[in-house]
Parts: C-alpha cells; sequence; structure tokens
C-alpha cells in the first residue's frame, strides 16, 4: 500500500479520550483503555505493531496514513457485516447505533507498510473531542458492546444496500422442499398455513458480493459499491468521534494490530520545514531559524527529547526549555550544519498513545 502523500486526518494533537456518556464509562470501568486515534492517523507517527496473521512478529516503526475512497451512505443508517461468509452472511449483520449523515464521506486507512491497522470514515471537518463505542446489534443499541462479530472480513455499507443485498441472496424455499428436508430428520409436515423458515443461497451469490470477494482476496481494506469492507482475523472494535458539540464528526474501526510503546515519536524532514519555514505537527508548531529549530508545543504535549537522524544514526540534542504565561512550551533545538538538509528531527513524546487491549 503506497502512501505518496502526507495527509491530515484532522483528529488534533491527542491523546484520544473516552466520553462521559454510559457505554464509553461501562469500558473505562472494566479498564478498557483507547486507542489513541489521534496518533494513529498522524503519518510518522511511532508505534509497535503486530504483523503476520498470528500477530506474533512485533516490529517498532512509522505510521502511514492513505485516503482510500469514500463511504456513500444514502439512507442515514448503516450497518457491519462478513461478506466473506458466504453461508451465513446475514447472520453476521448488525446495525449501527447512530445515523450517519447522507453524502460521500472521506475513508482513510492508517497502516504500516501494507499492514492494515484502523480504518476511519470522517462525517465532518470537526476535531473530536471524545470517542464512544459504536454499539453493534440486532435491534436496539447494546451499550458496551463494541466488537462485530464476522470471523473472516468486516464491512461497513448503507442499510439499503444491505437490505437489497439480502434480498438478492437469501431464496424463500418452496414448501415441499421443506418437508422433505424435514421428513430426513423425522419432523412432522408443515401445512399451507404455517410460517416458511428462510433458506440461504448456497453460495450467497450476488454481483456486488462478487466482486467485493475477488476485491478482499487480494488482503487489503477496499472501498466498493457503496461498501468499505475489510479482511480481518480478530473481532473489529469500532468507535463515534463525536465533536465538543456532540456532534458525529468520525468513525474509528480498530483492527486490533497495536501495542504501546509508552510514548509516540514524529518524525519531520528538516529539508521540508527549511522549504517552508513553518510546519504544524501533532498540534505543535515547528520553526526554522539560522541555527535552531524552535517547537511550540501546547499544554497537552510533552515533549521527552529530541533527536536528529542522519543516515540511520540517531545523535541527542541539547534541548533548551522555557514555559509560557498561556502553559505552552518553547523547545529550542541547536543543530549543527553540517548533514542538516538530509537529517530528520524525531521528537519523542509523552504517552499520549492509548491503544485499545481487548476486554
Amino acid at each position: 500500500m503506497s502512501n505518496d502523500a502526507v495527509i491530515d486526518a484532522g483528529l488534533g494533537p491527542g491523546p484520544s479520550r473516552l466520553g462521559d456518556d454510559a457505554s464509553a464509562m461501562a469500558l473505562r470501568d472494566a479498564g478498557y483503555e483507547l486507542t489513541d486515534f489521534a496518533g494513529v492517523f498522524t503519518a510518522s507517527t511511532r508505534f509497535e505493531v503486530r504483523v503476520g496473521r498470528s500477530g506474533s512478529a512485533i516490529v517498532r516503526g512509522p505510521l502511514s496514513v492513505t485516503q482510500l475512497g469514500a463511504l456513500a451512505i444514502t439512507s442515514g443508517h448503516a450497518s457491519t457485516f462478513d461478506p466473506l461468509d458466504h453461508a451465513n452472511i446475514d447472520r453476521s449483520v448488525l446495525m449501527l447505533d447512530r445515523a450517519m449523515p447522507i453524502g460521500e464521506h472521506p475513508v482513510l486507512v492508517s497502516h504500516h507498510d501494507d499492514e492494515v491497522l484502523a480504518l476511519l470514515v470522517r462525517f465532518s471537518r470537526a476535531i473530536p473531542s471524545t470517542w464512544t463505542p459504536a454499539s453493534l446489534s440486532e435491534g436496539a443499541a447494546a451499550p458496551g458492546h463494541t466488537r462485530s462479530r464476522t470471523r473472516f472480513s468486516f464491512a461497513i455499507t448503507d442499510r439499503e444496500m444491505l437490505d437489497e443485498i439480502l434480498a438478492r441472496v437469501l431464496v424463500a424455499p418452496s414448501l415441499a422442499e421443506i418437508n422433505a428436508m424435514r421428513a430426513l430428520f423425522g419432523s412432522a409436515p408443515l401445512g399451507p398455513g404455517d410460517p416458511l423458515p428462510g433458506k440461504r443461497s448456497p453460495s450467497g451469490a450476488h454481483p456486488v458480493l462478487d466482486a467485493l470477494r475477488e476485491a478482499l482476496g487480494r488482503g487489503q481494506p477496499v472501498v466498493s459499491n457503496g461498501i468499505l469492507a475489510m479482511p480481518v482475523d480478530v473481532p473489529v472494535a469500532s468507535f463515534w468521534g463525536l465533536d465538543a458539540h456532540g456532534g458525529l464528526a468520525a468513525l474509528a474501526c480498530d483492527l486490533g494490530r497495536l501495542r504501546s510503546v509508552g510514548q509516540r515519536s514524529i518524525d519531520v524532514s528538516l529539508v521540508e520545514l527549511h522549504t517552508s519555514f513553518r510546519m504544524t505537527v501533532a498540534g505543535m508548531t515547528l520553526l526554522d531559524h539560522a541555527d535552531h529549530v524552535l517547537v511550540l508545543a501546547p499544554p497537552s504535549v510533552t515533549v521527552l527529547d529530541a533527536t536528529m537522524v542522519l543516515d540511520g544514526v540517531e545523535s541527542p540534542i541539547v534541548m533548551r526549555t522555557a514555559r509560557r504565561t498561556d502553559g505552552a512550551r518553547e523547545h529550542h533545538l541547536p543543530l549543527p550544519e553540517q548533514g542538516r538538509m538530509r537529517a530528520m528531527l524525531r521528537l519523542r513524546l509523552a504517552a499520549m498513545d492509548r491503544p485499545a487491549t481487548r476486554l
């Protein structure tokens, strides 16, 4: 999966935090640690990542963020399902508990090389101030139930689209077919007035599903025909991002492949900073000066230390810090002239990442 441009997901500097509603409080009381979605969807953030289907291998490295496409919502409501579970596709269906804005919404993917870590659907430009479980249920919302029950793949689509698909893949049997099957198991036959059970199509064939299954066979997320889907091997934890006024800003899906490293690091290209003079990264403002870089960090961001990375070698920077009256900090980072235009500036931030842990 390529990432040719740095994408700003607009989730703010973080750290991400659970809200104060009943569903979020139930998770907090159970000791659940929310994934730092602000960090996960910031390019160059460094996490420990579990790779491979077994998750046994762990690598530590920067993440990338790529825009995948757009999810079309036409009815205002959406459901999740498993398009790869041919025989039980209807049984995998769960409804999302909140209405979504009608329209086409950008889909972002956070990944480490080809390992997909999380999906994000953005409904507005507002910065989420809190996150709350996206309850998944067959009927009314089930507070605190955040994990999908999909086995092979995880998909989100408009409810009307899913209803149309299910109407095509579920075939009603005749009374004679039902009674022939009941006779094999010694059951009494049904009469003309008895309710008839549904019968699943052996293949679950549907033009949209067929194309989607072929795309999922490549092991990468896909947005196609109004469906966002991703092959998975663990239940997916989904969260709504709410803005300061309680409005719906985003939907984030954690694929369970992130681990905490106690802090995160941000890499900044010094040649890019020199060219633009001013950059905003993870809520901090970086200014390029003749002999040093000035980092303006808000009170919510703590810079632990800084290094210059040149040809794979990290050299510590003696950082001078001053606190301003508004609580922000100024960090003065003197930089050597030699190799500066080929180097990266690495800032290590305090423990702002809180990847999700399974209940």
